[in-house]
């Protein structure tokens, strides 16, 4: 690496050097303009609060390529690289920039960064304390595999290939899960509600808690999370709607078959006889529960208050058309996220295996 200076020399540095240099490597916190340039590799020093987080998602969006996708909290072992889109971004005095000698691929270094090798280095530099932080004397100290250069773009162009994969799998996710939210809101906004859900679902709770359940049994515990632990009985025969009562996903529905019980966090709701479950599902997916939330610190719903509430529902024919159409996209969007998991694990695999 070439030292191009700490955090108090950035600015002067950056003044003189903007536009001549290979690979940035940034790190720390929150990113603004007029420094970033094409290829450079941002590294985050620290766990960035929300707000920063925030920003940097409403200002880069979906421009940011790399080895990696952004999620929070925002810390010490997330890199991407910067493209031509963003060139000019710029960053705060927290920042150490380092520039690779001709010998190394920014992107090669940036996959090396992400491996387990490189990661565990990271890791041993954090001796305790209530935030996470990096040194400029640590980061030079990290030691790196130099393959031959054409070895290293090979590497890098493999990863970039699966990054992009990646990166496609999830538009075609985001588009599925658009068209099922889409299509439920045509069909409960451009038809006149006409039945309260008091009338088509029978609601019942749970005491079952969390430290009850098993690691080990027959049928699945559900929670706010999803599956929690497992009992040898279940609550649920055929088919249920468990939406969340309380907390911060207050108002979340998941439809589930088969034999299974639920927590306490969640309510229990059953379609009543000439009633689609499903299609009352798909319905309650895209209804407004803000009115009926109450308690400042923590949102409580309760069914005697939204079940006076009126949805369309149209006759049990149709019902079952739609649920059998928003079924069929469910499915498909479970088959794509399948695919999403195992192009991760490919990546990790990857990673593990190229950078012993």
């Amino acid at each position: 690496f070439h030292d191009t200076g700490a955090n108090d020399r950035l600015a002067s540095h950056v003044g003189h050097d903007t536009f001549h240099r290979n690979l940035f490597l940034l790190l720390c916190g929150c990113m603004f303009r007029y420094v970033l340039g094409q290829h450079d590799i941002i590294a985050f020093h620290h766990i960035m609060d929300t707000c920063s987080f925030k920003s940097l998602i409403e200002y880069f969006g979906y421009r940011l390529i790399g080895s990696i996708y952004i999620n929070y909290p925002l810390g010490i072992d997330t890199f991407f690289i910067v493209d031509k889109q963003i060139v000019g971004g710029n960053v705060n005095q927290h920042v150490c920039i380092i520039r690779t000698k001709e010998n190394l691929v920014p992107s090669f270094i940036c996959s090396f960064l992400l491996s387990n090798y490189g990661q565990r280095q990271i890791d041993s530099f954090q001796a305790g304390g209530n935030r996470q932080g990096l040194n400029f004397e640590q980061i030079k100290s990290i030691k790196i595999t130099i393959p031959s250069k054409d070895e290293q773009i090979k590497i890098a162009k493999l990863l970039r290939a699966i990054d992009e994969r990646i990166a496609t799998q999830n538009k075609i996710i985001d588009k599925l899960q658009s068209l099922i939210k889409g299509v439920a809101q045509n069909v409960a906004r451009n038809n006149k509600p006409n039945i309260r859900l008091s009338e088509c679902l029978e609601c019942s709770s749970s005491t079952l808690q969390e430290s009850d359940v098993c690691k080990n049994g027959t049928y699945p515990v559900y929670g706010a999370n999803g599956i929690v632990g497992y009992l040898d009985n279940y609550n649920t025969e055929k088919e249920a709607v468990y939406i969340i009562k309380d907390g911060s996903g207050v108002g979340t529905v998941s439809y589930v078959t088969g034999k299974c019980s639920a927590t306490g966090t969640l309510n229990t709701l059953q379609a009543k006889e000439g009633y689609s479950l499903q299609y009352l599902y798909y319905m309650l997916k895209v209804f407004n529960f803000e009115p009926y939330k109450t308690g400042m610190a923590i949102p409580h719903i309760y069914f005697k208050d939204y079940g006076k509430a009126k949805i369309f529902c149209p006759s049990y024919t149709e019902q079952l058309k739609y649920a059998r159409l928003l079924s069929a996209i469910d499915n498909k969007l479970s088959a794509e996220q399948s695919i999403l998991t195992d192009l991760s694990l490919q990546k990790q695999y990857l990673l593990r295996q190229m950078f012993i």
